[in-house]
This record gives C-alpha cells, structure tokens and sequence, in this order.
C-alpha cells in the first residue's frame, strides 16, 4: 500500500510540473469597452493598458457612447460604448508580445458631416516594423468582422473615402470599433528552477518505484 501511495505521489510531481511548464497559448481577452465611463458628452482618448493594450499609433483611438449629444449617430454593436478612430485619420494600437486579433468595423458618418470612410485597410506589423498580415474591409453602415490571424505587435487601420471635421489627404474617414478579442500567445516561456526540481523528483520517484516492481516480478 505505501508503495502504491509513493508512485501515486510522484506521479502527480510529475504532472503537476508539466502543467507549470506548458505555456497558455489562446488565453482570449475579450473588450468590449462598455466596462469604461459612459461618455455622453463627447469622446475621449482610451488610456495605455487598457485591455493590456497601448492605443493610438498615429492618432488616437478613443471612445463614446450611445445616447452622445454631440454625435447622436453613435451605434455600437454590443452595450453601450464603443471605439472610433481620432479625427479620422490612420490609427492603431500596439501590444508587448505578439498577439493575434478579432473584432468588428463600421463605417460612421459624424453626426452631419460626410466622415465616415468607405473602406479601411488593416494592417499586422511585427516588432521590427514589417507588414506580416493586411486585410481590407469595406465599410457600410453595419458592423463586419475582421481577422488578423498573424501574429503582430502592431496593428494599423489606414481609411480611405471620406472626408470630415479634421480629415485631410488620402487617409480619411471615421469608423467605429466594437467586441475585439485578443489572443496573446507566450513565446519563449521559461520555468522557474523550482519546477524543474519539482519534475526531477517526480521522475525519480517514478524510476524508483517501477525498477522496484522490476526486481519483484523477476
């Protein structure tokens, strides 16, 4: 019975290591930015960290909410808050590892003005600054999804075919961002010295206990 119980142990050493070592490759993260204030008088840029995210690569990125009695034309596709693009221009964000991306897009008029973009380019750039992923949505007056399957730190929304308040030149247009998921994927993980220890004992206590069995059945 002691036996049973020694190999019992060790193997659970065993497996509980390989638990510590084996990364979390799709631990999802899901924003939908409704766990932000509701912005009713505007909009306001989103704050580094936000999502474990950094937002604004060129302009901002930043959010409001529906019911807004500036933009009244606000229609986010869950909730009550929801993203858009800094004065109509390219935008992004950046991450500190690699991550894949989902979400939905739409178009947005701005309220009276003509700014909401006909289409958008999306783009995947690794850490040094290569285009690994793109895909090019066209926009319409509701929400379609988009999906950087690449792994990227950054990712750029370029818009083309409107034209609005602060807009000027060929990127231009106003779009709205809802319900994005993160996929962060660990490279390079390294255990701690005490989970190797702790596999190293359970692997011994494994050869101990079958060369016993061994000798007994011999």
């Amino acid at each position: 019975m002691q036996k049973r119980k020694s190999f019992g142990r060790a193997r659970m050493a065993v497996l509980v290591a390989m638990a510590a070592i084996a990364p979390s490759l799709h631990a999802q993260t899901a924003i939908n930015f409704d766990d932000l204030p509701t912005m009713l008088g505007g909009g306001a840029s989103i704050g580094s960290g936000y999502g474990g995210l950094n937002w604004g690569v060129g302009n901002t990125i930043g959010w409001m909410s529906e019911g807004n009695a500036f933009y009244t034309d606000i229609a986010c596709r869950s909730g009550r808050n929801c993203a858009y693009n800094g004065f109509g221009n390219i935008a992004g964000l950046t991450s500190s590892t690699p991550i894949t991306l989902s979400g939905w897009i739409r178009r947005w008029n701005w309220t009276d003005n003509t700014g909401g973009a006909t289409s958008v380019l999306i783009e995947a750039l690794n850490a040094g600054g290569a285009v690994v992923g793109s895909q090019t949505v066209s926009l319409t007056g509701s929400y379609q999804s988009f999906l950087i399957s690449t792994l990227f730190t950054t990712l750029r929304f370029t818009t083309s075919g409107g034209t609005g308040l602060q807009c000027a030149g060929a990127n231009c247009g106003y779009f709205l961002l809802d319900d994005i998921t993160v996929n962060p994927v660990n490279q390079n993980v390294v255990p701690e010295p005490g989970t190797y220890a702790l596999m190293a004992t359970g692997l011994v206590g494994l050869f101990g206990v079958r060369r016993f069995r061994s000798r007994k059945q011999a």
